[in-house]
């Protein structure tokens, strides 16, 4: 009965061991693709770098480039709107069409 268990074991971790060298070969296989396709984000957007950028706060326009970065500001709070957009249509998903 326990080489039964040992043998399940081993078994058990030579499948895991074959997943996580699947894992790691799709890893890299799409590290090397976002590589790419970051190369040619960046030769796009050089390509574009006569777009002006205006900037809300003092009004000047500037052209957007790697030595000439521009920055956003935003806004970040808490809400709870989407909770509530929720909370509302599962009452209407519940409730009956006559109110009752």
């Amino acid at each position: 009965d326990l080489s039964l268990r040992d043998k399940a074991k081993r078994r058990a971790k030579e499948h895991q061991a074959a997943m996580l060298a699947n894992f790691a070969a799709q890893q890299k296989l799409f590290a090397e693709s976002q590589y790419e396709s970051d190369d040619e984000a960046l030769e796009e957007a050089q390509d574009h770098a006569e777009v002006k950028i205006e900037c809300v706060i003092c009004s000047q326009s500037a052209p957007a480039s790697f030595s000439n970065p521009v920055g956003l500001v935003s806004l970040v709070q808490r809400s709870r709107l989407l909770a509530l957009s929720k909370e509302n249509s599962a009452q209407e998903t519940y409730s009956s069409p006559h109110g009752a």
